[in-house]
């Protein structure tokens, strides 16, 4: 009697407190739950593909005047032996570099995109027989080194005078000039700009046509890039010997069309 007497007790006075308890527990876990559900209503759907869309284009354009024309000089010499062949070229191409560094170019601006080390060969014929097959051989002759150096000049203005002297030291190839734009990441911000407030008005109308109202940007695309107008790249061979005059050509600058092109789908109700 005194045990039922002692677990009627303990039930009456400690599984009370432990149902509170718990239920408080469950209580908390629940809010913080709903809490969350509520928080993550805007996201609710955010994975599915909407099944009404509408999709349109906006293109943005600036135009700009470059501020840098970049170059290319090739040097190339022949030699009966590898070393012969180097040590002409490298003089002819020092040389060369000792002019752009004379025209304040940092060596930052000047780079070699290409060097090649070939061997040249010559076709021998052999002396045969008549109504005989004749086979030819080939000789080594020689080795062949080209090298190319690629340069800003960032003085437009000087452009014409920079082939001119390139001339004058014993170059024989220039290609370029071909004008650029240094920084154009605040030029193309512009235009994606325009692009996007073009396909912006484009929806609206389309959206007061058809009757329907625009929700959400379901998807968006950019093709971007800048392009030069119609001067070109001038390809000058130029067979003038060392310390020979040469006129500067004159170079226009011109501009250069900065254009952003985008793609917008809207979701539609």
């Amino acid at each position: 009697m005194q045990e039922d007497s002692t677990m009627r007790s303990f039930f009456n006075g400690k599984v009370p407190g432990v149902l509170s308890l718990a239920l408080l527990v469950l209580a908390a876990f629940l809010f913080a739950q709903t809490v969350k559900t509520f928080a993550e209503l805007p996201y609710v759907g955010a994975g599915i593909e909407p099944t009404n869309t509408i999709s349109v284009s906006g293109e943005g354009e600036i135009f700009a005047v470059p501020d840098i024309a970049q170059f290319s000089f090739s040097v190339q010499e022949d030699g009966e032996t590898p070393d012969e062949a180097q040590e002409k070229a490298t003089k002819r191409v020092n040389t060369a570099l000792a002019f752009v560094r004379e025209q304040g170019i940092e060596d930052s601006d000047t780079k070699t995109s290409r060097f090649n080390l070939t061997p040249r060969y010559e076709t021998v014929r052999r002396v045969c027989p008549p109504n005989e097959p004749c086979p030819t051989d080939r000789e080594l002759i020689g080795f062949r080194v080209n090298q190319t150096i690629e340069v800003k000049v960032r003085d437009t203005t000087k452009a014409g005078e920079f082939v001119a002297g390139l001339a004058q030291v014993g170059v024989q190839n220039v290609s370029g000039p071909n004008f650029t734009i240094d920084d154009d990441e605040v030029l193309l911000a512009e235009a994606r700009t325009l692009a996007i407030d073009d396909a912006k008005e484009k929806a609206k109308v389309l959206a007061e046509q058809l009757g329907v109202r625009l929700v959400r940007i379901a998807h968006f695309s950019e093709d971007r890039g800048y392009y030069p107008m119609p001067y070109g790249r001038a390809q000058m061979d130029m067979a003038v010997g060392m310390g020979e005059a040469v006129a500067a050509p004159e170079m226009p600058v011109g501009e250069n069309q900065i254009r952003s092109n985008v793609s917008i789908t809207y979701e539609v109700r």
